[in-house]
């Protein structure tokens, strides 16, 4: 994805978490979470603009503190079918938080309409604040 020509006419790619520049086409951006705190992450994707955020687990993810930290900074996802519980977070949300697809075909249909992504893109996004419980 990251290497066809059409995505990259389209989309800026970014890996949050690592300053390994491992592909020409994708903006890598190193953060913190002892140094910077709780919300590092989300604040960068808000700082960098990041209009969604792909997360395609291959396998079910149980826990994903990355979906809180896109949540929390207001930012659509789109998962797939099998990635476990972010899969589940997303479909049974109260808000519209983004997108389940059941395969990499729906997944590169998406990103090909434009007139799909803007929808994904245009919808109410509300920010929050990450917390803990008081073990914190």
């Amino acid at each position: 994805m990251i290497n066809n020509e059409q995505f990259a006419d389209l989309y800026e790619f970014h890996h949050i978490g690592s300053s390994e520049h491992y592909n020409t086409n994708v903006r890598s951006h190193e953060y913190s979470f002892i140094k910077d705190g709780r919300m590092a992450a989300t604040n960068l994707l808000k700082k960098e603009n990041i209009d969604v955020v792909l997360l395609w687990s291959i396998v079910p993810e149980s826990y994903s503190y990355t979906l809180y930290e896109s949540i929390a900074a207001g930012i659509p996802i789109i998962t797939n079918k099998n990635s476990g519980n972010i899969a589940f977070s997303v479909q049974h949300s109260s808000e519209d938080i983004g997108v389940v697809l059941n395969n990499e075909k729906e997944l590169w249909g998406l990103l090909s309409d434009n007139n799909r992504m803007l929808n994904l893109l245009n919808r109410t996004r509300n920010l929050y604040e990450l917390e803990y419980n008081e073990l914190d």
